[in-house]
């Protein structure tokens, strides 16, 4: 857990470097806690945030293997589908998993991690 604050001052600027993927929380407020309002205006900018559909790299641990996505419309159905030979006919990639992204846009795979193969590839198709 990373905290920082700035008293007295107009503006105040963090630069944080995750250091692994996944989800992660913001919180900014103006210190109501100690007796002011909790209004005002707040600005957050992100760099580094792709817009649009965006397939996250492969996390394998041991034999486990998630594949995530972002972007999805919330309840938007989707087939995420996998090959070994990425330059191979569409129609050659296999269906793994067809769902609907959450209320977020994010959608999860979890499958098992073959170690005895040199490649496997990944595509996420909206429905």
């Amino acid at each position: 857990m990373d905290e920082t604050s700035s008293a007295g001052v107009a503006s105040a600027q963090l630069a944080w470097v995750t250091t692994s993927a996944g989800q992660f929380t913001v919180l900014v407020g103006d210190g109501s806690y100690g007796g002011h309002t909790g209004t005002g205006l707040y600005r957050i900018v992100a760099e580094g945030i792709q817009t649009g559909l965006t397939l996250c790299r492969p996390v394998i641990t041991g034999s486990a293997l998630t594949v995530g996505a972002v972007g999805g419309t919330p309840a938007g159905r989707y087939v995420l589908h996998t090959s070994t030979n990425v330059t191979g006919p569409f129609n050659h990639w296999r269906p793994v998993v067809t769902n609907q992204f959450d209320s977020f846009g994010l959608m999860d795979y979890q499958g098992e991690f073959d170690k005895l193969e040199a490649q496997r590839f990944f595509r996420i198709v909206p429905q």
